[in-house]
Order: C-alpha cells, then sequence, then structure tokens
C-alpha cells in the first residue's frame, strides 16, 4: 500500500451556502476506485479523501500496489474515517460505501463508524434530474454543466485497464494517470454543491447515515459486529404507519429479530441483511391547510429495555409525541436523529 499526501495551495471548497452547510462537521470527499463492480469480487484500487486538518486542505490517496494488501490499505482508511462526522460522495450511497461495506467484512475489519452522516450528491442530482439541461448525470456531465475542465481524460473503465496493466510491470505512468484520475473526481466533488442553485426548493443535504456496533460478548471470542445504513429515501409514510427499510451488513453469526409491540414493529434478517421498523402514527389536523403526523416517541422508547431518554427542543414536541410529517414533508432533522437512535437501541437489546 502507498499512501501519497498533499497540500493544497488554494482553497477547493466554494463560498456558497451548502458547502457552509457543510463545514458545520468535521467532514471529508470521497471518492474510490475498483477493479469492478462485484464487491465481493474485485478490489478496491484506489480512495481518495479530501479535507481539512489543522487549518490545512488536505488530499490523500491510498493506492493499492500489491492486491495482497487491499487489508492493510482498508485497515487505515478506516482508522481515518473515524475522524470525520460527516462523509459527502458522489453515487457513495449506491456504490463506494456498500463497496467499502463489503471488502471490510472480507477481510474481517470492523468499520468503527458512529453515525457518521453521508451527503451523497448524485443522489440529490438524480431526484431533481427534471431541472437540469443535461444528458446524463455522470460526474464529468455534472462538471461541464458547472464550467469545470480536467486535465485527466481516463474513464473508471480505463483505470481499471491500467491498473492490470500496472500489476504486470509496475510501471509508474500507468499508476499516475490512476492517481490523476482519482485526484481530479475528488478534488472537483466540492463545487459539485453549485448545481444545487438549480433546485427551485433547497435540499436538505444529509440524506443517510451510517452506524456499527460492536455486539460480541465478553466471554464470546468471536467478533460480533453489525452495521446498518440508514437513508431518507427508503422512508414512508402509509396509512397509520411510518416504513423505514434499510440495509446492514453483519460479522458474525447473528439471530434473526421479530419485534411486535403495541406502538412499532420491527424485522430484521441476517439472510437478506435488510431491517423493516414500522412505527405508529397518529395524525391531527391543526388547520384546514396543515396536518401532522406524529408517533409517540415516550412510549415507543419505553418498549426497549434499556433505553435512555433524549432531550430535544419542545417545537418538535406534541405531549409526548414526535412530529415526524408535516402534511407530507417529512422532518428531515429530526428523524435523522430519532430513527437511528430507536434502530441502535433495537439493535442492542435484540441481539447477543
Amino acid at each position: 500500500m502507498e499512501i501519497f499526501n498533499y497540500t493544497l495551495e488554494r482553497n477547493p471548497f466554494p463560498d456558497n451556502e451548502y458547502m457552509k452547510e457543510i463545514s458545520k462537521d468535521d467532514f471529508c470527499f470521497l471518492d474510490i476506485e475498483t477493479t469492478g463492480f462485484s464487491r465481493k469480487k474485485d478490489q478496491i484500487v484506489l480512495i481518495g479523501l479530501l479535507f481539512i486538518e489543522d487549518k490545512q486542505y488536505k488530499l490523500r490517496q491510498y493506492f493499492l500496489e500489491d492486491p495482497l494488501l487491499e487489508k492493510e490499505l482498508l485497515k487505515q482508511f478506516i482508522h481515518d474515517l473515524s475522524k470525520f462526522k460527516l462523509m459527502i460522495t458522489y453515487n457513495g450511497l449506491s456504490f463506494d460505501y456498500p463497496f467499502i461495506q463489503e471488502r471490510s467484512e472480507i477481510h474481517k475489519l470492523t468499520l468503527q463508524l458512529s453515525d457518521l452522516k453521508h451527503v451523497d450528491l448524485y443522489k440529490h442530482i438524480q431526484g431533481n434530474k427534471r431541472t437540469l439541461p443535461i444528458e446524463n448525470y455522470k460526474l464529468k456531465t455534472v462538471e461541464k454543466l458547472l464550467g469545470i475542465h480536467r486535465k485527466d481524460g481516463i474513464s473508471g473503465g480505463d483505470s481499471v485497464t491500467l491498473y492490470y496493466r500496472y500489476l504486470q510491470n509496475k510501471k509508474s505512468e500507468f499508476r499516475d494517470q490512476i492517481l490523476l484520475h482519482n485526484y481530479e473526481d475528488i478534488l472537483y466533488l466540492p463545487l459539485i454543491t453549485g448545481v444545487f442553485d438549480y433546485f427551485s426548493i433547497k435540499p436538505f443535504l444529509i440524506n443517510g447515515l451510517h452506524h456499527s456496533m460492536n455486539l460480541s460478548d465478553k466471554k464470546d471470542f468471536h467478533q460480533r459486529e453489525l452495521s446498518f445504513v440508514f437513508k431518507f429515501n427508503d422512508i414512508a409514510l402509509k396509512d397509520d404507519k411510518i416504513l423505514i427499510n434499510g440495509s446492514t451488513k453483519s460479522m458474525g453469526i447473528l439471530r434473526e429479530i421479530n419485534v411486535f409491540e403495541e406502538h412499532f414493529n420491527f424485522f430484521w434478517s441476517p439472510d437478506n441483511e435488510q431491517y423493516l421498523l414500522e412505527l405508529l402514527v397518529r395524525s391531527e389536523a391543526l388547520n384546514s391547510e396543515i396536518r401532522v403526523h406524529y408517533i409517540n416517541y415516550v412510549e415507543i422508547i419505553k418498549s426497549i429495555k434499556g433505553s435512555s431518554d433524549i432531550t430535544y427542543e419542545t417545537g418538535d414536541f406534541v405531549y409526548n409525541n414526535f412530529i415526524m410529517y408535516t402534511n407530507d414533508s417529512l422532518n428531515h432533522t429530526l428523524a435523522l436523529t430519532v430513527i437511528p437512535e430507536l434502530l441502535k437501541k433495537l439493535f442492542q437489546q435484540h441481539l447477543p
């Protein structure tokens, strides 16, 4: 494994309202290169990170010069990623993060993530595609719309070919082309936030959260870890329920969960790596135009043994309840805190 560290002379982060929102947390921009699309068979070739450290602008690349060293690369990367509270990617919810997650599990590495918030720029663009005058939503196409011009001229597929050439003869020119491609991917990624100016409604930037927990018993010598993904596009308001679907990854043997309570139901299968949380929701019309949909948070939290209370602003309360929807609009800020907290408590209570 080789690590390349750069200190940038110029600020790579645009001066816009979206970047200011991102900068409230310890953040990093992330992009990976792989040998293909199969998380089980292919490998991570390169990981790029862009972040601020000691008031300096840093770009770091983790390059796999030997396929046998992927575990070492991931181990170092996971250690570094744990320092951040927010990760920004382009299609990272569907590709980058699941790939890292799968390869880490294969190498029996714990992700050590604690409520890592995720901004997937691609998901926002995909959800507002009719507002953009472009033929597709590839990163380079969006860059062209925003007037970004690159030095590198290769695609992700080209980088795979170059990597296998590099493994054959170790010529640095092949490696350097891959590095440049990833370098510019990550360097220009912050500028993609400028595309939000095309949207009629300002987006709630965070669209996912990642969490992992160690479930090992002190008497158990086997490592057990479970990580889950919470995404806003996996939430649905249907009839008298809020349905939250999500994916998980587990290391170790874990049993399935089936919980039926008065105010919620919870199901998880280790076989298909999916969870479903059903929350009973009640509705109340505040006036002729506004209807709120709320959950009885106090009763739900009491049903989960060992849970602790969480303090929120009074504006989120209706007696013992939390307003989750106003009309059809999700309360993103509250959902980002309440639902992952419930998921953590449920997994911790019902798994060994």
